[in-house]
């Protein structure tokens, strides 16, 4: 697994945002874990700068989130 990004938090459609450092190539579609391998939900959309950009990810469960901003997620690369 490698490293996506930290929660920043969510927008108003329930998704979790995370702004990711650039280090990994990420595509929509792409499943979306936590620390412990536990799969959070998917890459719904890219936005923002190159580098760095953010993420949003729709929860495997409607209304399930991380338990707060700055929690991990991981792809599987």
């Amino acid at each position: 697994m490698k490293f996506l990004g930290v929660m920043q938090g969510s927008n108003p459609k329930d998704e979790l945002i995370a702004k990711t450092n650039g280090s990994v190539a990420v595509n929509k579609g792409d499943k979306v874990f936590d620390k412990k391998r536990k799969p959070v939900g998917t890459v719904k959309r890219i936005f923002g700068p190159v580098k760095a950009p953010y993420v949003s990810i729709r929860p495997k469960k409607k209304g399930a989130s991380p338990d707060s901003v700055g929690d991990e997620f991981y792809i599987d690369k």
